[in-house]
């Protein structure tokens, strides 16, 4: 009997094992495709992290070309104010030149009409005094 029962308990001792040896090999089995897993997401992870570098380092740049042109953009503006007043004031003299010679033009006109008259006048006095 107890030969017996020492049988029954190594069998179900071996069935244990087995189940044991079971669990361990599927254990086994996960714990690789797990680090297949980890390794895959690792590299992936990598690329990411260099992808990131250059898109950080592509933002400083466009960054870095945003504040230059700011201030191009700037300095333009202020030029073109300073380009604005000047052609303002070169207006206002060219139309005051305009304006007193177009005066001087209309006064040596007027001038001439009475430099006309005046002579026709004598003319007139002359052909009198000749008749």
């Amino acid at each position: 009997a107890e030969v017996t029962a020492a049988r029954t308990e190594a069998k179900e001792l071996r069935k244990r094992v087995t189940l044991a040896d079971a669990v361990v090999s599927k254990g086994q089995r996960h714990r690789s495709l797990l680090s297949s897993e980890l390794m895959s997401v690792s590299a992936e992870r990598e690329s990411l992290l260099r992808e990131l570098a250059v898109q950080r380092e592509r933002a400083s740049r466009a960054r870095t070309q945003c504040t230059s042109l700011d201030g191009e953009n700037e300095l333009l503006r202020r030029s073109r104010g300073r380009l604005e007043m000047q052609l303002e004031s070169q207006l206002h003299a060219h139309r005051a030149i305009i304006a007193t010679g177009a005066g001087t033009a209309w006064e040596r006109q007027g001038r001439a009409e009475r430099l006309r008259a005046q002579l026709a006048e004598q003319a007139k006095s002359c052909s009198a005094t000749a008749e």
